[in-house]
Order: structure tokens, then C-alpha cells, then sequence
């Protein structure tokens, strides 16, 4: 890459360094100059904030049963009253999947997000159950046994076989391979 290019990039994102500081949105991320342009994304409208992700192999995408969330009084439990299973035995709410995450990127269920993968497949999903802090890394973004960023919520028995095999929702199809690129959350 040229000085001219370096120039321009640099000061791209410093605009976007004192846009984020105005709005109170201010994001550490750890890109390097390469792959700036690579991360930023067209998002056709919709206002979100861009999370950083940690500089981890995130590929891995682990899932969790939906009966698991027992506690009839929590805003999760009545969510998966409103959910259903689609074929590939994700739970669906209002058309998006259902996710847990840590709480780095938000602390209240029904937040959006719009997940984008380095297949270019972008998710639009919702934040179903949280993770427990004490289950993730320092910065709350990621269990560090097996750099498990987005954890979906699924049907287990209706699940295919070689997810429930591998213990990873990525083999559900090729819509969801690959490491995650960013994550956004929709601002309503």
C-alpha cells in the first residue's frame, strides 16, 4: 500500500475517531490498515454501532437449548415464548436468530445485531440470554477456552447431526462459516 493511500485511510479514521467521540460510541478496535476497508459496512440505512472484536479465531459458533432458560420471570424465558424453531433448528424471534453474547456488547435482551461473517453473510439477530461474566474473558466479549464469540439458541432434536456431532451451529450450512468480521448493534 502507497504513503497516498496510507495518508487518506489515516485520516478516515480519525474523522471516524472524533464521529464516535461526539456520539459517545467510542470503540477501541484493533484492525490493521489492510483491513480498515475490509470492516466498514454498508448497513443500507439502518443506524448501528460498530463493537470491536477480538483479534481471536471467532469461527467457532457454539448454541445452547432453548429449555435451558428455566427462570419464568426473566425477559429471556418470555422470549422463547414468542420464538420458533426453523428447519435447521435455530430459534427465530420476528424473523431473527436468537444469540447470546457477552456482556461487552449488551446486557438486554431483545437488542438487535447485525453479525457479518468473512463469507460476506451478514445475520440479523437478537439477543435471547446473556452469557455469565464469569464464563468469558476479561473484556466480556468471549469464552477464552474456545474463542466462542455469538452462541446461538436452538432446539437441540432438531438440529442436524453433524452440528450436534461437531458442537458448532457453523455446519448448519455454509451460510454460517467463517470467523465473524464485525458485529453491530441496531440503534432504535
Amino acid at each position: 500500500m502507497n504513503d497516498e493511500k496510507i495518508n487518506v485511510l489515516e485520516k478516515i479514521m480519525v474523522k471516524i475517531f472524533i464521529l464516535l467521540c461526539l456520539f459517545g460510541c467510542f470503540v477501541i478496535v484493533d484492525y490493521s490498515i489492510d483491513k480498515v476497508k475490509d470492516n466498514l459496512r454498508d448497513t443500507q440505512g439502518v443506524k448501528t454501532v460498530f463493537y470491536a472484536v477480538p483479534n481471536i479465531d471467532t469461527s467457532f459458533k457454539t448454541f445452547m437449548d432453548y429449555e435451558k432458560i428455566t427462570n419464568k420471570a426473566s425477559k429471556q424465558y418470555e422470549m422463547q415464548q414468542k420464538a420458533i424453531t426453523n428447519n435447521d433448528g435455530l430459534r427465530m424471534y420476528d424473523g431473527k436468530y436468537m444469540i447470546a453474547l457477552g456482556s461487552y456488547y449488551s446486557e438486554n435482551c431483545g437488542d438487535e445485531f447485525i453479525i457479518t461473517l468473512d463469507n460476506n453473510e451478514k445475520l440479523h439477530c437478537i439477543l435471547g440470554d446473556q452469557k455469565d461474566d464469569l464464563h468469558t474473558n476479561d473484556t466480556k466479549q468471549y469464552i477464552e477456552k474456545n474463542g466462542n464469540l455469538v452462541e446461538f439458541i436452538v432446539e437441540t432434536d432438531k438440529l442436524p447431526e453433524k452440528v450436534k456431532q461437531m458442537g458448532d451451529a457453523s455446519f448448519i450450512s455454509e451460510q454460517f462459516e467463517g470467523e465473524i468480521l464485525s458485529i453491530e448493534k441496531i440503534v432504535k
